[in-house]
């Protein structure tokens, strides 16, 4: 037997939040305070019973509601998902990538294999923004020069 709870959280904060980004952060809390009952559970150490409760529930929805909406702004469900954040979904076929994405996501597609005929031919000029310097250079792609130190 199951038992469906609603539960009202009022949020203030100092910063220009979004109510789909305060919904999201509080996501992550959640996502993080049920991580730690896991490994309580796991290790048998600290308050297992408060854990193994914390453990048994099952969010379903956060609906983010701003309480005084901004224009445009208006109730947020925010997707649970393994991680709360906007996903991309890239696509190849014959070797042609395309890609889907979540609003506000902001996709940059590097192509390896034309940046090589590129600099072949001697005209390597593909290069990442600048603001994507943290994911582009672990893997070595090439960033625009105005991101480098």
């Amino acid at each position: 037997m199951s038992k469906k709870v609603t539960l009202r959280i009022d949020v203030d904060t100092h910063l220009n939040l979004s109510a789909r980004q305060v919904g999201e952060l509080v996501y992550r809390l959640i996502n993080a305070g049920l991580e730690g009952a896991r490994k309580t559970i796991e290790t048998n150490q600290g308050d297992v019973v408060g854990a193994e409760m914390a453990a048994s529930l099952d969010f379903m929805s956060i609906v983010a509601c701003p309480v005084h909406p901004e224009a445009g702004e208006s109730d947020q469900v925010v997707p649970l998902s393994a991680t709360a954040v906007n996903r991309c979904l890239v696509i190849v076929s014959g070797g042609i990538a395309d890609y889907v994405h979540d609003e506000g996501v902001e996709v940059e597609l590097f192509d390896w294999d034309n940046y090589r005929a590129e600099t072949a031919e001697g005209r390597a000029e593909m290069h990442v923004p600048a603001h994507f310097v943290d994911l582009a250079q672990p893997a070595g792609v090439p960033v625009q020069r105005s991101a480098l130190p």
